[in-house]
């Protein structure tokens, strides 16, 4: 009696898992694009410090969201900076803010590359694609942050074709309008596993040979392992990455689409059992976190 007992909750337990689905998302991206309000906001709890000053987060935060079946974990981590601004402005040149960024990426199941929509900057930052491409085998999406304060909505279809190189999820740049007239997705398939990436990516095709064997030298170092003159030398004329999957336009401050980018999420959830949830003291931590760095201001 206990035997079947015993055996019915190992099945039911089996079972259950079985029908769990995760995924552990990166989010990286510049200093101050919004990346710890939008995993704020994703995860329905202020689990990230959030403040408008630099260097806010110095290193990884991770956060986790549960519904029903589905589980998304977020690693929030620190703007991409350089050698010499860890030096003199953190203060700490061996800082994980330099390589904090690359291990939330080397761990992800998908990768969501955050953009400040008001900025005049039209590419992504060299830092972010050396790690995009060390990583190229990682899905990805672009999130396109702040569009609250864009006032020229339309002017964002220009600047989402640079930052993917004119391709999204292998097909042109089109621009799909959901209920209500806003701009909040960009129109691409939905993927339950990742898709197939080229070895080479588009932006090797006509290279000479001196960059591509430099190309291949930095892809074997870590980011932080690489100067910044080093990655800013070798992408300067490459301003955008062409294996994005999706793009989204979102406001962390409103929440207009993080709703669509949450739902995504979910969707490209892998079978594999639930992370344990944060334990009580370091949730309180994260809860202090949040506070002082809302008092940084």
């Amino acid at each position: 009696m206990h035997l079947s007992l015993l055996k019915l909750s190992r099945s039911a337990v089996r079972l259950k898992h079985e029908a769990q689905k995760c995924l552990k998302v990166a989010v990286i991206g510049p200093p101050n694009v919004g990346k710890s309000l939008l995993t704020n906001k994703l995860v329905k709890a202020g689990v990230a410090a959030v403040s408008s000053q630099m260097d806010t987060t110095q290193k990884n935060q991770t956060a986790i969201l549960t519904e029903g079946s589905s589980q998304l974990v977020f690693v929030d981590s620190p703007g991409t900076v350089g050698i010499r601004h860890a030096r003199e402005i953190v203060r700490s040149p061996d800082s994980r803010i330099l390589s904090d960024p690359e291990h939330a990426v080397e761990q992800a199941d998908h990768i969501l590359v955050v953009h400040d929509a008001t900025v005049s900057t039209d590419y992504i930052l060299h830092r972010v694609l050396h790690m995009l491409h060390r990583y190229r085998q990682i899905p990805s999406s672009l999130v396109l942050n702040k569009i609250d304060q864009v006032k020229q909505r339309s002017d964002l279809l220009a600047l989402t074709r640079i930052l993917c190189n004119g391709v999204v999820d292998g097909k042109p740049v089109v621009i799909k309008k959901h209920s209500g007239g806003q701009l909040a997705k960009l129109c691409g398939k939905i993927r339950k596993k990742s898709p197939e990436i080229s070895l080479h990516s588009a932006e090797e095709k006509g290279q000479d040979e001196q960059w591509l064997e430099k190309y291949k030298e930095l892809l074997q170092r870590p980011t932080h392992k690489c100067s910044w003159g080093e990655t800013k030398q070798l992408f300067a004329n490459i301003k955008g990455w062409s294996n994005f999957q999706d793009v989204f336009f979102v406001s962390a401050l409103t929440g207009e689409g993080i709703d669509i980018l949450r739902d995504h999420l979910h969707h490209l959830g892998l079978q594999k059992v639930f992370l344990r949830v944060l334990n009580t003291e370091r949730a309180i931590t994260s809860i202090e976190k949040t506070t002082s760095g809302k008092h940084v201001d």
